[in-house]
């Protein structure tokens, strides 16, 4: 019977931390896009990492990630965003955008294609 009491006020815990983590994730990447759509991209970046340190997973929000680092000037900050969405299932095939075409054909998104293979095993690992 302890143990039914003890599970009973644990759940309510686990699920009201989940929320507020998707509540914090939320507002991150709301701010991060109205900063891209400002052109503080810089400001954007900082605003996806945040995110994406609290939930990683969602993979949604790497495209618009990578689109803000290439805007930025930033090649390294759109390669580590590419490689860590392909790791969550992220599929970058599925995107495009004229910017977004522009780098993954260029010399720039080089390191993300080399290590693109490695990534999605990683992915596929931990997939079960």
């Amino acid at each position: 019977m302890r143990v039914f009491v003890l599970l009973l006020s644990f759940v309510p815990v686990v699920l009201w931390a989940q929320r507020d983590a998707h509540i914090r994730f939320n507002r991150l990447v709301d701010r991060a896009m109205a900063l891209a759509v400002s052109e503080e991209y810089g400001s954007a970046l900082a605003s996806y990492d945040s995110a994406l340190s609290i939930i990683p997973w969602e993979t949604g929000v790497y495209f618009d990630a990578v689109v803000s680092a290439i805007a930025a000037g930033r090649p390294d900050k759109a390669n580590t965003y590419l490689c860590a969405g392909v790791e969550h299932g992220f599929d970058p095939a599925v995107f495009t955008d004229p910017n977004w075409d522009l780098f993954l054909a260029s010399e720039a998104s080089a390191p993300f294609r080399n290590q693109k293979d490695h990534c999605r095993a990683r992915f596929l690992a931990r997939a079960d």
